[in-house]
């Protein structure tokens, strides 16, 4: 029973050591207790009762600064993922400036694939008509006032453009 009562306070006092410690008060969330008492018999037939304490301390807080890595960053060598939607394609587009009826920078060449959006843009210091053989498409040509003709290139082949009132050829189309 003397060892009990002795076990007893000593646990106790490690209890009462540890609320001062901690400087706040004994926090019963951060202790948990299992006392087991063990009754045995000695030699001499007498018995005994044994205690047995165990207690968790709260978790220490560094008061160190944290330690920063003195490696350069890592980089990837992945190359960045690209969105599976093609990009809004602007159409493939040449400008034809007409001065006092000559091309000026000679005939236009324009390449495009079939399905490519093609822009072509005339100006001129004179009336006239645009024509683009095999697609039948015409555009006005006001003096001074550039025109646009955007369409899809869905004939294959080399094609002329030319100015009809003047009859000579501008550019030169070849869908591919």
């Amino acid at each position: 029973m003397i060892r009990f009562v002795r076990n007893t306070l000593v646990a106790l006092a490690i209890l009462v050591l540890f609320s001062c410690s901690s400087g706040d008060g004994l926090d019963d969330s951060l202790i948990s207790s299992n006392n087991t008492y063990l009754e045995e018999t000695d030699e001499g037939g007498e018995t005994q009762e044994n205690l047995s304490m165990t207690t968790t301390e709260p978790p220490v807080e560094s008061t160190e600064p944290p330690v920063e890595s003195t490696e350069p960053p890592v980089e990837s060598t992945e190359p960045p993922v690209e969105s599976t939607e093609p990009p809004a394609e602007e159409p493939l587009g040449v400008t034809v400036e007409i001065e006092s009826g000559t091309v000026v920078g000679g005939i236009q060449r324009l390449k495009a694939k079939i399905g490519d959006q093609v822009r072509i843009t005339v100006s001129s210091d004179v009336e006239d008509e645009f024509h683009l053989h095999a697609y039948d498409l015409t555009l006005q040509i006001s003096p001074n006032e550039p025109a646009t003709l955007i369409f899809e290139a869905d004939i294959p082949g080399v094609f002329e453009g030319e100015l009809h009132d003047a009859g000579y050829q501008i550019l030169s189309l070849e869908v591919s």
